[in-house]
């Protein structure tokens, strides 16, 4: 009696068999090509942020007196950039330039850039002083700009390009982490105009904003503050006219 039933050690499948298991997987592969398809339009765009993993060199430049940790770089045109500073891992680089502000620095770590904002992550090996000439502040050409939009906070870190796309619900629990570790949030919204922004988040009194923040990453949420921008444009800031509640 013939058994239609296909067995691996069976040198050939039955005609019936072999049918069916090819219009199973075709059907299987154009369901597949399907739902891709609707998803495609709908899907996040993973960014352009560029996070340099592998390569560390050195930068040197002036510690600003800032709630954040931030050094005044020299840029190739030899224009003063503002540069945030963050530790390795979810954790914010304060220690690391607590009690050198005003001072000249080098530190040795990664490059992360995203739409003309850049962070270097630390290696953690200890900052030195460095005995080289001073560099300026970047002075602020816009400043008292009031703002009242809605947008999303998000950990500036993963949003510059350590997580792609770092923003977004599915990246919540994640920018809470690093906010709550000290890594500085950042206000992404759109001006009236539709242009998008991205700004550094402070306190009503330039303070820094993780402690009160990090619950409310993640999550479409208005807020009123006042915009400023420095000479490059390198390092946008915004400074919450108050708290905003949960």
């Amino acid at each position: 009696m013939s058994n239609p039933f296909y067995i691996g050690y069976y040198p050939k499948m039955d005609r019936s068999n072999a049918r069916w298991i090819a219009l199973s997987a075709g059907i299987l592969l154009l369901a597949f090509l399907g739902a891709a398809w609707m998803w495609l339009p709908i899907m996040q765009d993973a960014g352009d942020g560029q996070y340099d993993y592998g390569e560390v060199r050195s930068w040197s430049g002036l510690v600003l007196n800032d709630a954040y940790p931030i050094l005044s770089v020299l840029d190739e045109d030899n224009n003063p950039r503002e540069v945030l500073l963050v530790a390795p891992f979810k954790k914010g680089a304060d220690e690391f330039v607590s009690g050198r502000q005003g001072q000249m620095i080098e530190v040795i770590g990664t490059r992360i850039e995203r739409g003309g904002i850049m962070m270097i992550e630390l290696d953690g090996s200890p900052v030195h002083q460095h005995a080289s000439e001073s560099v300026p502040e970047a002075s602020r050409t816009i400043d008292g700009v009031a703002v009242t939009a809605s947008g999303e906070i998000v950990d500036s870190k993963c949003w510059l390009g350590v997580m792609n796309p770092g923003e977004g619900s599915v990246h919540r629990a994640c920018a809470n982490l690093c906010i709550r570790g000290g890594i500085p949030p950042a206000f992404r919204y759109r001006e009236a105009d539709g242009t998008q922004q991205t700004a550094l988040l402070y306190g009503p009194n330039g303070e820094h904003a993780s402690s009160a923040l990090h619950d409310l990453a993640g999550r479409l949420i208005s807020l009123s503050g006042t915009y400023t921008r420095s000479q490059s444009g390198s390092l946008p800031r915004f400074v919450l006219n108050e708290w905003p509640s949960n």
